[in-house]
């Protein structure tokens, strides 16, 4: 404890108590410590005449600091002196004055002695800091030339949600742990509501808000040492529980459901918040028979949301007009807001939808561009080498052809980053923090869309196409990591050769899943001589032989070996050994033992005997030297390649490869089952609905790419058939098509094989089989064939 705190503490209460009886004395009423007793005691604060007397003495020596667990009555003992004093008490300063009087085994220590994560809530006193949004800036409607100076945020208006969240602060101040979830949109005033709870905690209370060196990390790294009277702050917290490998936010939600029932660390208070859509992607219970990835985090949330109205009710804006008397912001939203959206106004989300709406037309293009790029599930982190690309799709030829070269890129993104009343604009660069100022990567400047705007568009734009263009450069500059989540929005919006596209362009970290999704949506188009050659990439790059002898195996029944090898071939010239052995293995398999053996030997030549195994592993040593000596390999090399690969024999230990194995494997069952019984179209649908393959007008050509007639047989079946009734009245089909056309547009996944099934239906039998391999182009037509490239590693 410091002495000098303690008895500043003292000497504060004394005075106060001065003050106020001496006010008492002169209006001739009680002013005594038993009268103070029974004022507290009316009103259920508790505090008696003795208490007070062991906190001020006669002697300043023998005080008594009240305990944190006491600053409740500390509290109420002010408010009560600083009425009769005629005084308005700053209670945020006597709690952090009490706080600081501690002793300081008590000021933010664990039982164990170790420092708990965070901060004093008293020392909070910038609310951005925790990511309350700005308000606007309203200039004061007076003639007065130096207007007082508007506090940082404008007055808080009580809402029905706030009486809740204020009962599960007042239960971790008496002891009981609590989470509440606030649920709302964008700019609805849930991190601002969280703000406002907190400054109800009396002293002694911290809060932590994890965010570095990311957010899960952070939370996972201490959340063990999290300690008694803690406040846990998760604002957006699908960042924590929503990551992109799910694992890690099953993993915080796990520690978090033990932090809250340990009853050693009670009580904490954990305030989240989350836009509805995370919410329910994290409280819905999965399908039966589907796998259950979020099943720690509903355990978490469930019974812990609290809804946050996107707007004002009649009472919420009564209130308003009178909090608005004296604040211009205030007085704004209440005149200007539309349908009650005051939180938003004061977001200046209206400001922004103006922005955008108005906005010249290489503005307009940059700013849709963004929106597209996160709906479709970019990461946040917008390269402005992919906006520039992407823009000319939302233009026309006129626009584009008035656009300065020179200059419409620098003025766009002067209109679309220019604050708007004190709030961001539509698109912000994104800089570091520091001394420089400067962006991530200063050669790849990097762009954010508004959260309003972004949650917006999810809803404006739900239909809208997304030109060619937008989507190849989502392919050219996206973030890679992002592949994968862009070809899943490109397979549910039928455009089958972007989404093979942006799966064989992920990077190596995200391989197994983007190999899993092209597999998938190759088998579904019966293309599966094509998807064992996305399984030999995957496998080589990765690294496993087990897996590339099982593709190269299918391919070489199907007469596409010497596309694989050739792929092969040209990467394993930069001399990497593992390559070298891969195909040596293959080139032996096949029967070319010399060619094998010199390959074999490249890759003994590149590696020191004795080595560690490399991360991807070569084929086993009895392969390697069996190959060599059927080459007729003098033994010298075959000794060589003994001594070289005699390390590498152990199994493989990565996940991934398992994956790819079982991949080769069922795709080979699917191969020889079609072999033997042909047509696969039962296999090949997307939910595996049984049907009857297409019959065949004669008009599909069939090619070396493996079968060609795998028109599907699902879906629309209402609509009457061939059968029934003859064929679909032409115009109808039409009409129908542009329905579904739309509905490919929205993300909905059936709206391809239920128009395949239509043109079956309609006697189209040939676009029917090429829209169902094939899939549409962004314009809407029908795709022209297509094959699967090999991309370097």
């Amino acid at each position: 404890m410091s002495r000098r705190e303690a008895r500043l503490f003292f000497d504060q209460l004394r005075a106060l108590e001065a003050r106020a009886a001496e006010s008492r004395r002169t209006a001739g009423k009680p002013h005594s410590r038993r009268a103070a007793e029974a004022e507290l005691k009316r009103a259920g604060a508790g505090v008696d005449a003795r208490r007070i007397s062991t906190w001020l003495p006669e002697d300043p020596a023998a005080a008594q600091t009240p305990s944190l667990r006491s600053g409740d009555k500390v509290l109420a003992l002010v408010r009560l002196w600083s009425a009769w004093a005629a005084e308005t008490p700053d209670e945020r300063s006597w709690t952090g004055l009490l706080e600081r009087a501690q002793p300081v085994r008590l000021r933010g220590v664990s039982p164990s002695g170790t420092s708990g994560p965070g901060r004093p809530v008293s020392a909070y006193t910038d609310p951005f800091a925790l990511e309350v949004h700005r308000s606007i800036e309203v200039a004061a409607a007076s003639a007065d030339p130096a207007p007082p100076a508007l506090p940082t945020l404008p007055k808080y208006v009580t809402r029905e949600h706030d009486t809740r969240l204020r009962e599960v602060m007042e239960a971790g101040a008496d002891g009981t742990s609590g989470l509440v979830v606030l649920v709302g949109g964008s700019s609805t005033g849930k991190t601002r509501a969280c703000w406002e709870a907190v400054q109800q905690l009396p002293g002694g209370w911290r809060l932590w808000h994890p965010i570095d060196p990311s957010r899960p990390d952070a939370a996972l790294a201490e959340l063990a040492a999290v300690t008694s009277r803690t406040v846990l702050w998760l604002n957006e917290c699908q960042h924590y529980l929503l990551t992109p490998v799910s694992e890690v936010g099953e993993r915080v939600a796990a520690k978090l459901r033990e932090l809250m029932r340990d009853p050693a660390r009670a009580p904490v208070v954990v305030l989240a918040t989350l836009w509805p859509e995370h919410w329910a992607r994290l409280a819905t219970p999965p399908r039966q028979q589907l796998p259950d990835p979020h099943s720690q985090a509903r355990a978490l949330l469930t019974g812990r949301d609290l809804a946050v109205p996107a707007t004002f009710g009649p009472t919420d804006m009564a209130t308003l007009q009178e909090a608005a008397v004296g604040d211009p912001r205030l007085k704004s939203a209440a005149d200007h807001a539309e349908q009650g959206q005051i939180a938003q106004y004061l977001a200046a989300a209206p400001a922004l939808l103006d922005r955008y709406r108005t906005a010249p037309d290489g503005a307009r293009a940059l700013i849709e561009a963004a929106m597209d790029a996160r709906r479709l599930g970019h990461g946040p982190a917008l390269p402005l080498s992919l906006l520039e690309a992407a823009a000319e799709g939302y233009l026309t030829d006129v626009q584009w052809d008035h656009l300065d070269p020179e200059s419409w890129l620098g003025e766009a993104l002067d209109y679309a980053t220019e604050p708007l009343r004190g709030a961001r604009g539509p698109l912000t660069l994104i800089r570091r923090r520091g001394p420089d100022g400067e962006t991530p990567d200063a050669a790849r400047p990097q762009y954010r869309l508004s959260d309003y705007l972004e949650q917006q568009s999810r809803g404006s734009r739900v239909s809208t196409p997304v030109p060619a263009i937008a989507w190849q450069a989502l392919t050219d500059h996206g973030r890679s990591a992002d592949h994968t989540k862009l070809a899943l929005a490109a397979y549910s919006r039928g455009l089958l050769r972007i989404a093979v596209r942006l799966c064989t362009s992920a990077p190596m970290a995200d391989s197994g899943r983007a190999s899993a999704v092209a597999v998938g949506i190759l088998r579904n188009a019966g293309r599966l001589d094509e998807a064992m050659l996305v399984m030999f990439q995957r496998a080589a790059q990765a690294g496993d032989p087990h897996a590339l002898a099982a593709s190269a195996a299918q391919l070489r029944k199907a007469g596409r070996e010497h596309e694989a090898l050739t792929w092969l071939r040209a990467r394993a010239e930069s001399g990497n050994p593992s390559l070298c052995a891969l195909l040596g293995g293959l080139l032996n398999a096949g029967g070319r033992a010399q060619e094998a053996a010199d390959w074999l030997g490249r890759a003994a030549a590149g590696v020191e005997p004795g080595a560690p195994r490399p991360a991807s592993v070569p084929l086993p040593q009895d392969s390697a030297v069996a190959a060599a000596r059927t080459a007729g390999a003098e033994p010298r090399l075959t000794g060589r390649l003994a001594a070289a690969f005699g390390s590498y024999q152990r199994g493989l230990r990565a996940r991934e490869p398992r994956v790819l194995r079982r991949q080769a494997g069922l795709l080979g069952m699917e191969r020889r089952l079609e072999e033997k019984w042909g047509r696969l179209s039962s296999v090949m649908t997307l939910d595996s609905e049984r049907a009857n393959p297409a019959e065949d007008d004669g008009r599909s050509s069939r090619s070396g790419q493996g079968r060609t007639d795998a028109a599907p047989q699902r879906g629309g079946g209402e609509r009457g058939d061939d059968a029934g009734g003859g064929r679909p009245d032409p115009a109808a089909v039409l009409a129908q098509l542009a329905q579904l056309r739309e509905q490919a547009a929205a993300g909905i996944s059936r709206a391809l094989p239920d128009a395949a099934e239509l043109l079956r239906r309609a006697g189209r039998h040939s676009e029917a089989e090429s829209l169902w391999r094939y899939g549409w182009e962004p314009d809407g037509s029908v795709a022209r064939p297509w094959q699967v490239r090999l991309s370097p590693f």
